[in-house]
């Protein structure tokens, strides 16, 4: 069985719940654009700057991700990662205007990047020799 280890248990739970917070931070961003068109008084196309800057961030420094985890080693990457989407996601909260909301999602986006990739490479480094072929389905 692939969790007879039970650290090993804790750090696939982890890993889910980190892979799924980078699936739903965008599904939780987007039903607030209304709330931010009325508060800062702005266009539904300076709202969607806000996804695109997250989402150009997110993609533009995933092309890093692997270097700067085998440079630094991926636990370093992965904690600095989320620490990043915590700051961001501070900053896109307590946003007084809409520059700071932008530099919030882009920000986001610069954290969110590393989290898929450095916790499934973790994972698999830290599996059992039995278990990895079944952690290539994950």
């Amino acid at each position: 069985m692939i969790f007879q280890n039970k650290l090993f248990a804790l750090r696939f739970f982890t890993a889910v719940c980190i892979n799924l917070l980078a699936g739903m931070e965008v599904d939780l961003f987007v039903p607030s654009f209304p709330d931010l068109i009325r508060v800062f008084d702005l266009t539904p196309f300076m709202v969607q700057l806000t996804l695109s800057l997250n989402f150009i961030a997110y993609c533009t420094c995933s092309l890093f991700t692997g270097a700067l985890g085998d440079r630094f080693g991926r636990r370093p990457v992965l904690l600095w990662g989320i620490f990043m989407f915590v700051v961001g996601s501070f900053l896109c909260v307590m946003a007084p205007n809409f520059p700071i909301l932008l530099w919030g999602a882009c920000y986001k986006g610069l954290g969110l990047q590393d989290l898929p990739f450095s916790d499934i490479s973790l994972l698999l480094m830290s599996a059992p020799l039995k278990s990895k072929p079944l952690l290539w389905e994950f």
